[in-house]
C-alpha cells in the first residue's frame, strides 16, 4: 500500500514505513507533516537527512508504533478495540488487514462487527481515537432450578414441634396457616434447560443442569396428575415437611390462649387443653373445644362447640355456634348457636339464641336465671329464676333467626314508606306549582327525578312486602309446639313466652310445664 502526495510516497510493509521522495524540493515541514501522519514521529534533522539521500528509490524511515489496541471484558464476552486516527494513512484494504491481525493476536475470532470493522478500515473518525465495541460473543442462558410457587402462607414444622414451641411459634408469626377444602396450596415449577455460550476467543461457555425434585401429598392433600399441584381435600392448617405437604384438621393448643399465642384462626377444628383469657378470641372453622376457664373472651365455631369450664362473659364475652353447643357453666354472655344448647350447671344472665332447644344435661345443677333465652324448640332446666326475682324472660316455639329476619324487613319497610311519604309530599308541590305556571325549567328537572326515584322505591317496598309476607308464612308453617320444662321449682319474675303468648309467674311453681294450647298454659310434670 503506498500513499503520499506528488513530491513523495509512503507505504508501510512488515511494521515499517518506507518513503520514496519524487522532489528533492519538497518542504521537510511538509514530508514531516506526512510521516507524522503515517504514525511515525520523526525529527526535522532526520527528514533532512532523508531528502539529502533521496535519489528516486525507496528507503526505510522506521518502524510504525501500534494503531491498533484491543481488550477484553473479564468475561471474554466483549472484546473493545482502540484505532490511531494514523490509521487513515493506510488504504482500505492494508487498514482492515492491519485491524483483523491485531484481533487475532488478541485471541478474538468470534462475534466481530464486520459492519464496525469496515468502518474503521475506512478512517471513520467518529470511531478513531475512543475504544469501541468490535466483537461480542453469546452470553449462556442460565438454567432454572425447579422451585414451588406458594398460594398460601404455611409453618415449615410438624404438628409435634408446632405444639412444642406454641409460644414462640404463634407469637413470632402471628398467623395460622389456613387452608378450605379443594384450595390450591402450592404449585411446582418445572426445571428449564440453560443454553451454553460462547466467548469472543470462541471457547465454549457451558452452563450447569437444572435441580429437580417432586411435591408430595401428605394427609388431607392430593396431588394432581401431572405431579404440579397440590390442593387440599379437608379444611385445616397447612404443615410442609421438606417437599411433602399436610393439611391437619385439629389445632392442639397445648396451654391458655393468652398473649403467648395470640388470637386463634383455623378453617379446621382446634382444642385448647388450657382457657381463654379476657379480650382474645379462638375461632374455628370446623369444631371447638376448651377444656380450661373462659373469660370475656370471643369463641366461635362452624361446627360444634365444647366449653368443658366455665365461661365468665364479663358482659362483653360472646359464643357463636354454628351447631351443637355443650357448656358447663355461663354467666354475663351473648350465646348464639346452630343447634340445641346443652348446659350442666348454669346460665346466668346471658342473651342466649339458638335454632334448636336448651337442654339439661344428666346430671347437672341445672340453673336459669336472669337474661334472655329464645328457643325456637324447648327449654329445659331444674330451676328457672332466683328467690330474689331477677328478671328472666324465656322464648320458646319460634326460630329466632326467623324473627330477627322479620325485624330487618320490617325496619326496612318503615324505612321504605317514610322516604316514599317525603318524595309524593314533594312531587305534590311541584304539581300545584306547574298547574299554576310558576315552575321553572330547573324544578322541572328536580319533577322528573323525584317521580324516577318514587317508583324505583315503590318497587323495592313491593320486593320487600313480598319478601316479609313470605317471613309470617314461614313462621306460621314452622312454628314448633315448644315448651319450657321446669323439673324442680320456678320463681315469680320469670315470664314466659310460646309461640308469642305470654304467661307471668307471680309465685312460685314446682315441677311444671308452660306449653301452647291457643294460649300459654301450665301443666304438673305428673301429668306427662
Amino acid at each position: 500500500m503506498t500513499a503520499g502526495s506528488k513530491a513523495f510516497e509512503l507505504k508501510e510493509e512488515d511494521g515499517l514505513l518506507w518513503v520514496k521522495v519524487l522532489d528533492k524540493n519538497v518542504s521537510p515541514a511538509s514530508l514531516m507533516e506526512g510521516l507524522g501522519e503515517a504514525g511515525l514521529a520523526i525529527s526535522l534533522d532526520r527528514v533532512r537527512e532523508i531528502l539529502d539521500k533521496a535519489d528516486g528509490e525507496w528507503q526505510s524511515v522506521g518502524a510504525i508504533g501500534n494503531r491498533v489496541k484491543v481488550r477484553l471484558s473479564e468475561d471474554k464476552l466483549k472484546a473493545e478495540i482502540y484505532v490511531e486516527p494514523s490509521i487513515r494513512s493506510l488504504e482500505q484494504k492494508e487498514a482492515e488487514k492491519h485491524i483483523r491481525k491485531a484481533l487475532k493476536d488478541a485471541g478474538v475470532v468470534f462475534g466481530i462487527k464486520e459492519d464496525v470493522l469496515k468502518r474503521f478500515a475506512e478512517g471513520d473518525s467518529d470511531l478513531l481515537a475512543t475504544w469501541i465495541v468490535i466483537a461480542e460473543g453469546e452470553a449462556p442462558e442460565e438454567c432454572q432450578d425447579a422451585k414451588i410457587e406458594m398460594f398460601v402462607k404455611i409453618a415449615e414444622k410438624s404438628l409435634q414441634e408446632m405444639e412444642n414451641a406454641m409460644v414462640v411459634d404463634f407469637k413470632s408469626l402471628g398467623f395460622i396457616p389456613n387452608v378450605k377444602k379443594g384450595a390450591l396450596i402450592a404449585k411446582k415449577i418445572p426445571p428449564k434447560e440453560g443454553k451454553d455460550g460462547k466467548d469472543v476467543t470462541g471457547n465454549a461457555i457451558k452452563v450447569r443442569k437444572p435441580k429437580d425434585f417432586s411435591i408430595k401429598a401428605g394427609a388431607n392433600t392430593e396431588l394432581s396428575d401431572d405431579g404440579l399441584e397440590i390442593r387440599a381435600t379437608a379444611n385445616g392448617f397447612i404443615l410442609k415437611e421438606g417437599n411433602k405437604f399436610t393439611v391437619e384438621t385439629v389445632l392442639t393448643v397445648r396451654g391458655d390462649v393468652d398473649y403467648s399465642t395470640g388470637n386463634l384462626e383455623c378453617f379446621g377444628s382446634i382444642v385448647v387443653t388450657g382457657g381463654v383469657k379476657e379480650d382474645f378470641s379462638v375461632i374455628a372453622g370446623e369444631d371447638l373445644e376448651i377444656k380450661g376457664v373462659v373469660e370475656g373472651a370471643f369463641l366461635k365455631s362452624g361446627g360444634k362447640m365444647k366449653l368443658e369450664s366455665s365461661v365468665r362473659g364479663m358482659e362483653r364475652g360472646v359464643i357463636e355456634c354454628g351447631g351443637e353447643l355443650f357448656l358447663e357453666y355461663a354467666d354475663q354472655c351473648k350465646i348464639t348457636a346452630g343447634g340445641d344448647i346443652h348446659f350442666k350447671r348454669a346460665l346466668m344472665h346471658c342473651e342466649v339464641e339458638t335454632e334448636g332447644s336448651i337442654r339439661l344435661a344428666e346430671g347437672g345443677k341445672g340453673v336459669i336465671a336472669g337474661g334472655e333465652l329464645r328457643s325456637g324448640g324447648e327449654v329445659e332446666c331444674n330451676v328457672l329464676g332466683s328467690k330474689v326475682g331477677t328478671k328472666t324472660i324465656v322464648r320458646v316455639g319460634v326460630s329466632p333467626r326467623l324473627l330477627k329476619q322479620q325485624r330487618m324487613l320490617s325496619a326496612k319497610k318503615e324505612e321504605l314508606d317514610s322516604k316514599i311519604t317525603t318524595i309524593k309530599k314533594n312531587i305534590r308541590y311541584l304539581t300545584k306549582l306547574a298547574e299554576e305556571k310558576k315552575i321553572d325549567e330547573k324544578q322541572k328537572l328536580l319533577a322528573i327525578k323525584f317521580i324516577q326515584l318514587l317508583e324505583d322505591l315503590e318497587k323495592k317496598e313491593k320486593e320487600a312486602n313480598e319478601l316479609l309476607n313470605k317471613v309470617h308464612e314461614l313462621i306460621k308453617k314452622i312454628r314448633s309446639k315448644g315448651k319450657v320444662v321446669v323439673k324442680k321449682i320456678c320463681y315469680p319474675g320469670v315470664s314466659v313466652f310460646v309461640r308469642n303468648d305470654k304467661f307471668q309467674v307471680r309465685e312460685e311453681l314446682e315441677e311444671v310445664k308452660f306449653y301452647f294450647d291457643g294460649e300459654v298454659k301450665i301443666a304438673s310434670l305428673e301429668e306427662d
